[in-house]
């Protein structure tokens, strides 16, 4: 409360300075490019012979009291020739300056603010809306995908809606959010973490939720800005540890009316399904494991002998539940205004249908900018952007009864449907791919309204106040019906659930900020508070026995099963101060601090600090440097600094109480957690070195760096021994400040005009490596070392990578029997498992991953091609223990196991084909494979009509394609895959992900 008071005191003292001034004038203007007309941010702006002076806005846009007897005002910017202009009796002025625009423009936005990226000390990615628009995804990170070095973005699956796995410099924690923090216009956005994870995401059918980020239009944002080191990020304090992720959204411009519509729609399909086996082939091996077992043949389904004939049925049961899909989107927007107001005003819809039937995508979007001058010294900024989201699903990955998955294991040499068109059911369980696909209705339906307000106020000459209150609501309903016993449930008379849920956060930032300009010296001092305040309320009802399938609404069930409802809340605030200096237009100095306050910690550990400091020297300024014509650019720049990671669960810290029918059916109530009063921060103390160059005028411009991460008091959930009387599942019940971690690696990345003129050539390459090491865990047995945590095939130890894969090694087939082989560590090999001990055999994080970009214009074509990367990473394909076990079960079985062990094929690695035996079916490094790819991400061809034939109208006519081609070795449908936890810390197992899909689209866009 002190902080607020002393606060509102500033700015008491600083209104009646301002009124104290009021003797004198405001001048105002914008300053462009005489090139091409481009704003030009970041101009120094100063009246001679004093310290009076601003700088520029992103519009290039500035405001400066002065004398009203005039002056003469100054432009300087960094490598161009300074201006004088004198003021007279005019109020407005407006300046064209020359320059390398490229260059020396690009201005992107930081925390609470904006900067020159000339001027920048920390790492900072960014992403053009343009470059976004040529991928026809329905979200912004499948469109960011290799374009920021050191940035993963990894699709969950080819699901619609399905998560987005994004991971800035690596994997930093275990059991709190791994995303990075996401701000759209200055509100944090509702994202899946701790408590909100059903809420914001829907319901995982099989492990998998929605992508909540999926509700924001690609098409209305302006910039994508990724901060990635402590400098940057630091400002955000105890949420900025996985890197930050500022959505700038468009707005309109003083001038024409602008007028922007474009639609596209095509086509879509799995990039690569599972090669299975065929019908008579899947009887053959069935036949054969069956002799190997039992010692006789097992029966043709057709004729009944133990002959098998060609007329075995051949059922792709893949192809009964996919399709080739439809999709198209329409976006629309008009821009414009006067030089006191600006508006932007966009929508959009997008239709999608899934390649696997009976899933679909629905977006409506809508989006209001304005901006508006009240006066001279006070600005209006006002966003609103409603969504609504409706995504028919069925059962994803990590599920055996998800269509896709069904259909991959469904026996081929069984037919799909009955005589009468019902679906066969003598497949798998008790359902059937069919039946199971036909028979589900799964539908979330998500409206989500991003809006804030905010007010720009200039208290004197380069002395700012800003207010901005914003407000993230969403509401998911979500309904799941089974109706019929075609499914894999067999609910005969249908079962169904209803769950409604909601998320209310308020944000709002009071931001004070100061530009001084002065000789050789150029100061900003940013400083305020920002507070959230998030609400979650969930509401779930299930019942049964519904009288017909005619009557599917839960209203209808004559059987109530089970009704829940919960509520969860937090607060945060962050108390934040950032000070940018500039001396002589080349050292460049910035330190920034954060004091944050999180409601999720215990009560002795409320608040941490956070600061970070970070320098830069503009080497080519430099008086040596004038004769090196061809190094138009150098710059060496270091940070260094702490940030935190706060996405656990909301009462964490806490004891808590149970209640519900916990005796016997009876009500009563259990202890469910034990309070830890000392829970704090994960904090990562992060180094960034780098050096950034421009050759040959900017032709080419590139950076190189190095960070790394060190993240210390891991948020670890703890099991408790049994004997402690305390219910442990379905989490663990006790989060302690346990571990540490280390990430490093190199970043490069590098742009060029290769060709200009006519027909030109531009390309951008970028390529970031990793290293993961767990560093330090807790040591229980005394032994002095750390404990090894141990989940299915992974490992969590100290040394190694997190969440390496933990297996058996797999040796081969035994050439004289078929038996499958396992080596110890000792290095023996022998046809026994149990005597082979699992080891560490591999990790999912890539050795280096980037992307390459390349764009060709001649005349009115342009050609844009784009290639995306992954190097050795490996991946466990858990699918594999059901579809290449040499027909182990019933289930059907990849082509690979035809290469079965026979005594005619004696040298391959399958082993003989079992009926009911283990013969290599069991985990081990048979199923780990390297999950390095090169693939032909976008290609995206152009024709802008020329405008005499189109009497004025831009028009522009384009095709686009999507996932073209994939270079693998990766045996599964897609090397692109991320485990059911894109927010967690495993990574690299796959469960029958559904493949990326192959996406062919025709446009066009018209403007006027």
């Amino acid at each position: 409360m002190k902080k607020f008071i002393l606060l509102g005191f500033m700015l008491v003292l600083a209104f009646a300075f301002s009124e104290s001034l009021a003797q004198d004038r405001t001048v105002s203007g914008r300053v462009t490019s005489v090139e091409d007309g481009a704003s030009l941010p970041g101009v120094n702006v100063i009246l001679k012979g004093s310290t009076t002076g601003t700088v520029t806005d992103l519009d290039g846009n500035y405001l400066l009291t002065v004398p009203s007897s005039g002056g003469i005002l100054v432009f300087s910017f960094i490598g161009l020739a300074s201006e004088e202009v004198e003021i007279g009796s005019r109020s407005v002025i407006d300046l064209q300056m020359t320059g390398d625009v490229k260059q020396l423009s690009e201005v992107v936005v930081v925390g609470y603010g904006t900067q020159s990226k000339r001027n920048l000390t920390s790492s900072v990615s960014s992403v053009s809306g343009d470059e976004l628009m040529t991928v026809p995804v329905p979200t912004f990170q499948g469109a960011l995908q290799g374009k920021a070095a050191g940035v993963n973005i990894t699709q969950a699956s080819g699901t619609l809606g399905a998560p987005v796995t994004v991971r800035v410099r690596g994997t930093g924690s275990v059991n709190a959010s791994n995303q990075p923090l996401f701000i759209v216009d200055g509100i944090p956005i509702s994202f899946d973490n701790g408590a909100e994870a059903d809420i914001v995401g829907g319901s995982a059918f099989g492990g998998q939720g929605t992508n909540a980020l999926s509700n924001i239009n690609p098409n209305d944002i302006e910039s994508i800005e990724i901060l990635k080191d402590a400098g940057a990020s630091a400002i955000y304090g105890a949420r900025g540890a996985n890197g930050v992720v500022i959505i700038t959204t468009k707005k309109g411009k003083a001038g024409k009316t602008r007028v922007n519509l474009n639609y596209y729609a095509g086509v879509s399909e799995p990039t690569q399904n599972l090669d299975m086996l065929s019908g008579p082939e899947y009887a053959r091996l069935r036949n054969y494991a069956g002799f190997n077992t039992f010692g006789y043949n097992w029966l043709d389904p057709v004729s009944g002998s133990a002959s098998l004939t060609d007329e075995v049925p051949d059922t792709d049961h893949i192809d009964l539940v996919t399709q080739t899909a439809f999709l198209h989107e329409f976006n629309a927007n008009i821009s414009g205004g006067s030089e006191k107001t600006q508006f932007y005003v966009g929508a959009s819809y997008r239709d999608e249908e899934g390649w696997v039937r009976r899933t679909n995508f629905e977006r409506f979007s809508g989006r209001v900018n304005i901006d508006h001058r009240l006066s001279d010294k006070l600005r209006l900024e006002f966003r609103i952007n409603p969504t609504r989201t409706i995504n028919l699903r069925q059962g994803d990955d990590n599920a055996i009864a998800a269509p896709y998955t069904n259909g991959a294991l469904s026996r081929p040499d069984l037919p799909g449907r009955n005589e009468d068109g019902t679906p066969f059911l003598g497949n798998l369980f008790g359902g059937s791919p069919l039946g199971n696909l036909e028979n589900q209705t799964r539908m979330l339906t998500t409206n989500q309204v991003l809006s804030n307000i905010n007010f720009d106020y200039e208290i004197i000459e380069g002395l700012s106040f800003r207010t901005e209150f914003g407000v993230d609501f969403l509401n998911n309903r979500e309904e799941d019906r089974t109706l019929g016993d075609h499914t894999d449930s067999g609910a005969r008379n249908g079962e169904g659930f209803v769950t409604n849920a909601e998320v209310l956060n308020l944000n709002w930032n009071n931001l004070l900020n100061y530009d001084l300009s002065w000789d050789v010296h150029n100061l900003n001092l940013t400083t305020g508070i920002s507070y959230q305040s998030s609400e979650s309320f969930t509401s779930f009802a299930s019942g049964n026995t519904f009288g017909s399938p005619l009557l599917p609404n839960l209203a209808s069930a004559a059987e109530p099963t089970d009704a829940e409802s919960t509520g969860t809340e937090f607060k945060f605030i962050n108390y934040l101060l950032r000070a940018n200096y500039i001396f002589n237009e080349k050292y460049l100095f910035s330190l920034t601090g954060s004091y944050n306050g999180s409601s999720r910690f215990g009560e002795d550990n409320r608040y941490g600090f956070f600061p970070a400091v970070s320098a830069g020297w503009i080497i080519s300024e430099e008086s040596f440097m004038d004769n090196i014509t061809q190094l138009s650019f150098l710059k060496l720049r270091a940070s260094y600094g702490r940030t935190g990671n706060a996405e656990i669960a909301n009462f964490a810290a806490r004891g808590l109480i149970g209640f519900g029918r916990n005796y016997n059916l009876q009500p009563g109530f259990e202890q469910t957690s034990l309070p830890n009063p000392n829970l704090s921060w994960e904090t990562t103390d992060q180094l960034d070195i780098a050096v950034e160059f421009g050759l040959f005028g900017g032709r080419i411009q590139g950076s190189l760096g190095y960070y790394n991460k060190n993240t210390s008091d891991l948020l670890l959930e703890v099991p408790l021994p049994s004997e402690s009387g305390i219910e442990t599942l379905p989490v663990s019940i006790f989060t302690d400040n346990i571990g540490e971690m280390i990430n490093r690696g190199f970043e490069f990345e590098l742009s060029a005009d290769i060709i200009q003129g006519d027909f030109s050539w531009s390309a951008n390459f970028n390529l970031a490596t990793l290293t993961n090491e767990v560093t330090s865990l807790a040591d229980n047995d005394g032994d002095g070392r750390g404990d090894d945590i141990i989940s299915d095939v992974f490992i969590i130890r100290e040394g190694e990578p997190i969440n390496s894969f933990w297996l058996v090694e797999y040796a081969g087939v035994d050439p004289e029997n078929g038996d499958a082989l396992f080596r110890d560590l000792e290095g023996s090999v022998s046809d026994s498992y149990s005597s082979a001990n699992a080891q560490i055999a591999g990790d999912p994080f890539p050795d280096f991953f980037g992307g390459f970009n390349n764009t060709f214009t001649y005349k009115g074509f342009d050609l844009g091609v784009f290639f995306q990367y992954t190097v050795g990473n490996d991946i466990y394909r858990a699918e594999a223990e059901f579809s290449q076990t040499n027909l182990f079960a019933n289930f059907n079985q990849q082509k690979s196991q035809l290469s079965t062990w026979t005594p005619e094929n004696p040298n391959t690695d399958v082993p003989q084909a079992r009926r009911f035996q283990s013969n290599g079916n069991q985990p081990s490094t048979r199923y780990l494979e390297d999950g390095s790819f090169l693939r032909l991400r976008t290609v995206s061809l152009g024709y802008t009509l020329p405008k005499d034939w189109t009497k004025g109208f831009g028009v522009r006519v384009y095709a686009q394609g999507l996932n073209l081609l994939t270079f693998t070795d990766y045996e599964g449908a897609d090397p692109e895959v991320s485990f059911n936890d894109p927010n967690g810390a495993l990574q690299g197992e796959t469960f029958f992900s559904r493949p990326q899909s192959r996406v062919i689209t025709l446009g066009v866009n018209v403007n006027f």
